[in-house]
Order: C-alpha cells, then sequence, then structure tokens
C-alpha cells in the first residue's frame, strides 16, 4: 500500500510531528511505502527506500498564518496531480486544501477560541488580534 501524509512536520520531537512520525515508522515497519508531503521529516526517514518526501517549502513567509496558508496551497496543488498514485491520504485538521481519506484532529480551535485564556484574551495587542484571526480561519 502507498500512503500519503500530509503534515508540515515529521520530527520526533513535536507534537503533531511526533504523531505522524510515529505512523510513518509503524508503517515502514508493515511493508507499506509512504510519500510524506512535509516541510520538514526526520533524517532516517529521508534516508528509507520506503518514503519519497514530498518537500513543501513555506521558509521565509512572515507568519504562521501565511505559511500554514502557502503550505494548503502547494501540498493540494501536488495532491491534485499525484492523488492517483496513492492507495490512502492522511491528512491533519484543516492542513490542505484537497480532501483526504483520514483526518486526524490533534487540537479543536474553535474550543480553544472560547478559552477564557486564548491568546486574544490574555494580549489586548496586535499579537494577540493575530491569534485570534489565526486560530478563527482555522476553527
Amino acid at each position: 500500500m502507498k500512503l500519503g501524509i500530509v503534515t508540515h512536520s515529521v520530527m520526533k520531537g513535536e507534537g503533531q510531528g511526533r504523531v505522524n512520525y510515529e505512523v510513518a515508522r509503524e508503517a515502514i515497519r508493515r511493508g507499506h511505502h509512504l510519500a510524506l508531503l512535509a516541510s520538514r521529516i526526520a533524517p532516517e526517514l529521508q534516508q528509507s527506500d520506503q518514503v519519497d518526501w514530498i518537500y513543501v517549502p513555506v521558509k521565509g513567509w512572515p507568519t504562521a498564518f501565511l505559511r500554514n496558508l502557502v503550505f494548503s496551497w502547494r501540498s493540494a496543488n501536488w495532491l491534485r496531480k499525484h492523488r492517483c498514485e496513492l492507495d490512502l491520504v492522511k491528512v491533519n485538521g484543516a492542513i490542505t486544501k484537497a480532501p483526504g481519506d483520514i483526518n486526524a484532529v490533534h487540537f479543536v480551535h474553535s474550543s480553544w477560541l472560547r478559552s477564557p485564556v486564548h491568546i486574544s484574551r490574555v494580549r489586548q495587542d496586535w499579537y494577540g488580534a493575530y491569534q485570534w484571526l489565526f486560530t478563527a480561519l482555522k476553527g
């Protein structure tokens, strides 16, 4: 089986990245081939002959919001062209504009936005406003 995983990062030291790292390692152990659409992946995954890293560059964009938007567009463009090469596509939340077969949600932004400790309630400045917009658009 060829599995596509769409995520910003597949790295051991990060939350969502770590989850996807473990999914990738287990899929490799079971003999599956992977297409990892990501901006970063762990070095050992880059060396596996079962992994195709589809590099999605986002470095240089000034905010996480813009990096996420660019990632969404670029990954969706790749998937539109290559979806037929994959048996299953696992996406993570609203990470891409393209549809996936499985969506692993790691964070519920709409609930976080209602939290009394959301950064937009704690900081009444431009950064708080940015965080409100970022959360609202992802929710």
